[in-house]
């Protein structure tokens, strides 16, 4: 029996999918099914696209590591319609129509997730409508049972239809928990080189990350190893700071040597498709954990640069560990607190993870501004293994009174892989004075105030201010500074002229209102408390405020599903 928590999320998220939508009309971020707790396994098959005569639309799926109770299993399948007389292919109606095909001998019905998509300019001059591409999808739950090989054919039987390969996706309960993930699995059909598409697979999606790794799993059809691969580009917002974002670069070959969509990454049959049809189904795995340095909701911009090869997208997951596993530096943020001059903080312990799937070695391990002191290093130089862990401890001297500061720890590290990548925690710190003062505490410290399209604003974000030295405050406005200070109004004022005693809070709301601009970027800006007291001022420290600009903020895929 599947656990019960595993089956209200199946059920709820079915219930909100149970309407249709129209093309380019999917809710931003809006999968088809979410498990926040589940085991995922899959098997895939390429090189089947040869007419049905010459052996193709048949293969051999073999999949592993499904062990336990199956949740849910979907097979999904990806074709075209050519005219190829010479080879088979004759008589079709220039749309891959085959709906119905037999998994493990049994037959089944599946449904269309994308029609008369585009064919990659498969068929030459005989084909003149290169509009033909199919994707199906099937719930084959009742058909399989765990690890195991499951046969598929019937992908060709249809005149002129060629089959680009087939996935089968399995989500199903080990019993052990420490190894589940969440998964938000979306459905697509979208060509990275479709006529009068601007962009292409642009993917906008969101990820709760609580800890452990995170990447995205693609499914994808007609990639060929003759043809030159562009990159696959992720950019990850916010960063550790709300200004800041990552990008991952994955290029051709992929990190296992094979080229990036070259139809090699999968089990591969004996009956493609003429010339240069071999391979033409991939599964790509892209690990994005390096991004990723607190827990926190993160917008993630994926997007192909077209090269040579012609490859449409099918399936994208976003997968990450189950809450429960660690993030990289633990804690993500510390505040040491209200300290006197010149004299140390109490020491705070950072434990440092490998979230990977393999070694990482560790380098440097540095600290600043000079307020902030590493006084013991376990990290540099040592060799993690996957879960393995290293400690940083830190205190905070400042050297002056009625001062807040923010600091960085930062472990650098390299992957097996030979690439470098930072890890990073946030420091925070207050020099104060015993003498009589006025002092304003404001929170939060930072602000990410998440993705707007231009012309929109987000929702409003409070800030809270709360008087915390010896002596009443009195509040004036609020100031932005910055280039892009004219993206952030305050939407409420509750602290304006108030005279807060010792302990007494007010709050503001600010919203982020984009000026007017093109492209995808992040506007920022500080945001400054002003007071008057009546001995002197301990003022906040500026806070760094950001937001993130879109083009279109409506869709999953910017250019719409190639749907009929």
């Amino acid at each position: 029996m599947m656990k019960a928590h595993r089956l209200a999320t199946l059920i709820a998220t079915f219930l909100c999918t149970a309407l249709p939508v129209q093309a380019g009309e999917v809710p931003l971020g809006a999968p088809h099914i979410v498990f926040e707790r589940t085991d995922l396994s899959y098997a895939a098959v390429a090189n089947i696209g040869a007419a049905a005569n010459s052996g193709g639309g048949e293969g051999t799926l073999t999949l592993d590591g499904a062990e336990g109770d199956i949740t849910l299993s979907l097979l999904y399948w990806h074709g075209i319609d050519i005219e190829d007389p010479g080879n088979g292919f004759t008589g079709g109606n220039a749309n891959y129509d085959q709906a119905t095909i037999q998994f493990n001998g049994q037959s089944i019905t599946g449904t269309a997730i994308g029609t008369k998509g585009y064919n990659n300019n498969w068929g030459g001059s005989a084909t003149p409508d290169k509009f033909s591409g199919a994707a199906f999808r099937a719930d084959v739950t009742h058909l399989v049972h765990g690890p195991g090989s499951y046969t598929i054919s019937g992908l060709a039987d249809g005149a002129g239809h060629s089959a680009s390969g087939a996935s089968l996706i399995v989500f199903h309960d080990d019993g052990i928990e420490h190894n589940d993930v969440r998964v938000a699995h979306h459905e697509a059909m979208d060509s990275n080189c479709a006529p009068a598409q601007d962009e292409h697979w642009n993917a906008r999606l969101w990820l709760d990350y609580t800890g452990g790794r995170a990447e995205l799993i693609l499914h994808a059809a007609d990639g060929q190893t003759s043809l030159a691969d562009g990159d696959y580009r992720i950019r990850v917002f916010p960063g550790i700071l709300p200004n800041e974002s990552g990008e991952i670069v994955f290029r051709d070959p992929h990190t296992d040597g094979k080229p990036l969509w070259g139809g090699q990454s999968v089990p591969r049959m004996t009956s493609p498709r003429p010339f240069s049809g071999q391979g033409l189904w991939d599964v790509r795995r892209f690990d994005i954990t390096p991004t990723l340095h607190k827990p926190g909701r993160y917008y993630l911009y994926g997007r192909d640069t077209f090269d040579m090869d012609c490859i449409t997208l099918l399936a994208m997951q976003v997968v990450n560990s189950a809450p429960g596993m660690p993030p990289a530096i633990t804690p993500a943020e510390h505040d040491f607190g209200d300290v006197l001059p010149d004299v140390a903080s109490s020491t705070q312990l950072f434990t440092f993870a490998n979230r990977q799937n393999a070694p990482i070695t560790v380098g440097a391990v540095t600290s600043g501004p000079a307020v902030f002191t590493i006084s013991s290093n376990t990290c540099t130089g040592v060799v993690l293994e996957p879960g393995a862990t290293c400690t940083v401890a830190m205190h905070c001297t400042p050297s002056s009174a009625r001062q807040d500061h923010q600091g960085t720890l930062r472990i650098n590290w390299t992957d097996a892989f030979g690439k470098a990548w930072d890890s990073r925690g946030l420091t925070y710190c207050s020099g104060v004075s015993e003498a009589p003062h006025g002092r304003l505490t404001i929170d939060p410290p930072n602000v990410w105030f998440g993705v707007v399209s231009w012309g929109s604003h987000s929702s409003a974000i409070r800030f809270t201010a709360t008087s915390t030295g010896t002596v009443p405050v009195t509040l004036q406005s609020p100031r932005f500074f910055g280039t892009h200070a004219g993206s952030f109004r305050i939407a409420y004022d509750g602290c304006l002229g108030l005279t807060l005693a010792p302990g007494e809070q007010c709050v503001l709301d600010v919203q982020f209102r984009p000026t007017p601009g093109s492209g995808l970027l992040v506007r920022q800006a500080t945001m400054e408390f002003n007071f008057t007291a009546s001995a002197p001022l301990h003022l906040p420290r500026p806070i760094l405020i950001a937001g993130t600009v879109v083009v279109d903020n409506s869709g999953i895929f910017k250019n719409g599903f190639e749907i009929d």
